[in-house]
């Protein structure tokens, strides 16, 4: 009986680890919407911290691969790696942002927006404060369900590259103006 006890919760513990992994925007979503959205891209940058790119290496490479794209990681420990990172990104680029709380601080957030204005970079996050604030696309979960955010309200230059058709095939759940 406590064999089978023991089994059924190391059963319910692994359906819940899979849940919560299966809640998380991967790096082959976030590229895919990179494609579609910038077919003529062929590099990207990403800002990502130290602990999620051990976690999230494998799969980065993986749809890297899978969606032809050559990726610069910009791997951050501290607010200096975030300056460098922000300016070793090319101009008018794309810039793609993974969701942590050390990027999504107030400051580390509107720095990387204010500088990636300025070079015209564009960014894809899966940070809602990110697409919120101003982010050109951002797709994260909300009440489980994948929601991708146009945010044209400060990327207005890039209006007209955003037809419907091209909202329809990213899937854009809500467009800012």
């Amino acid at each position: 009986m406590k064999r089978f006890k023991l089994a059924l919760l190391a059963l319910l513990v692994v359906g819940q680890v899979g849940l919560l992994q299966a809640l998380e925007i991967t790096p082959l979503q976030v590229f895919y919407i990179v494609r579609q959205g910038f077919p003529e891209q062929t590099e990207v940058s990403v800002l990502i911290t130290e602990a999620d790119y051990h976690r999230q290496e494998k799969k980065i490479g993986r749809a890297a691969a899978q969606m032809q794209l050559k990726v610069t990681i910009h791997v951050v420990r501290n607010s200096l790696d975030v300056g460098k990172a922000v300016k070793r990104t090319p101009n008018k680029s794309i810039l793609v942002v993974f969701d942590n709380p050390a990027l999504t601080s107030s400051k580390t957030k509107l720095y990387v927006l204010s500088k990636c204005k300025d070079k015209k970079v564009s960014i894809v996050t899966t940070s809602q404060a990110y697409s919120e604030s101003g982010a050109l696309l951002g797709v994260y979960n909300e009440k489980e369900n994948v929601k991708i955010v146009l945010n044209l309200k400060k990327n207005s230059h890039l209006k007209a590259m955003f037809s419907e058709e091209v909202k329809t095939k990213l899937g854009v759940s809500e467009v800012l103006l």
